[in-house]
């Protein structure tokens, strides 16, 4: 037999073998276009911004799906590369307190091959407090009797300049973390930024006030998106001794104001405290006069009104003891007449 006809043979041999086998090649080499590493890939630039266009440095940006992950730079920007085809989602965030918290936002981009995908995001900062306090105010309701509640304040505003503020919201928990009270500040002024309520003391736990103390207060704003932030304050002191007020000594528009304050039963030094004086036009009740005075220790205190009341009239006045933390007690209102 020829070697010719033996050669057809083993080919066909080969070639039937090889359409009867399930072969799958490991396609590990660089140049095998079925070889993932072989494949080209996109690129993202995201830039990250306020919700009044300007750019957020430091925010931190991710495609969880990926792996992948960066932060900004001072431009906002941060770039991507080697990205696979496909639709991404990016969520981006700042928390680095002490700088401006910007709440998580995201968006979907689209990768495609050999291209740059550009694309925003704008955050919302979330609401910043920039102070809250729990004060105790006393007032006289007559020579028997005063009348105590708690003030609470809390200061915030919107760092990115778009204000959404929708409430703040304060709360008292115990040991256990059980809420013991929960409210809305309820006065809002949008001039200077401030949210108060004013609570009897007779409304907290055990129906009084000082029990509250070593308790935290907890204020949380909250803006229209649902974003919250939160701070803490804690009451100091209850001062319950307003001044006594005596006669005042006339003399002409400019009177001498007295008054008694046994300050020893409420404050361990005099530099711990200091009054306020007021006078108010009857019957408009138009401050007219006002002076923050610092205590000398005594007991027996005098003023004589350093402007003139050129107005003849009558007049009421009052003083307030304040101590360093805002809290304070105020006297009953006595009244006088210029001739």
């Amino acid at each position: 037999m020829s070697e010719r006809p033996l050669g057809w043979v083993f080919l066909l041999a080969t070639t039937l073998l090889l359409a009867n086998c399930d072969w799958d090649p490991a396609h590990d080499h660089i140049l095998d276009p079925d070889n993932p590493q072989s494949r080209p890939f996109g690129s993202l630039r995201l830039t990250v911004l306020t919700l009044d266009q300007h750019p957020v440095n430091n925010a931190y940006a991710q495609i969880k799906e990926v792996g992948r992950f960066g932060t900004t730079d001072t431009s906002g920007v941060v770039c991507f590369y080697d990205l696979p085809e496909g639709e991404w989602w990016v969520v981006a965030y700042r928390n680095s307190v002490p700088d401006t918290v910007y709440a998580p936002d995201s968006v979907q981009v689209t990768i495609r091959h050999f291209t740059r995908t550009d694309t925003n995001l704008q955050l919302d900062a979330v609401p910043s407090f920039i102070n809250v306090t729990v004060n105790s105010i006393t007032q006289a309701v007559n020579i028997d009797s005063n009348y105590i509640y708690a003030r609470l304040t809390a200061r915030v505003f919107d760092p990115d300049g778009i204000t959404d503020l929708d409430r703040v919201e304060w709360k008292l928990r115990d040991l256990r973390n059980n809420i013991l009270m929960h409210d809305t500040l309820d006065h809002y002024d949008p001039d200077s930024a401030y949210w108060w309520e004013e609570i009897p003391s007779g409304e907290f736990p055990g129906g009084n006030l000082i029990n509250t103390f070593t308790t935290p207060f907890i204020f949380e704003s909250y803006d229209h998106a649902g974003n919250s932030s939160q701070s803490t304050a804690y009451l100091a002191r209850i001062i319950y001794r307003p001044p006594e007020l005596r006669a005042v000594v006339q003399s002409g528009p400019k009177p001498t104001l007295r008054w008694n304050y046994s300050w020893s039963l409420e404050f361990p030094v005099p530099e711990s405290f200091y009054y306020l004086v007021s006078i108010y036009e009857v019957p408009s009740e138009t401050l007219v006069y006002r002076r923050q005075l610092i205590p000398d220790g005594s007991g027996e205190i005098s003023h004589t009104v350093e402007d003139s009341l050129e107005i003849a009239g009558t007049y009421r006045w009052d003083v307030w003891v304040f101590d360093l933390f805002g809290n304070n007690a105020r006297s009953l209102r006595n009244g006088f007449v210029v001739g």
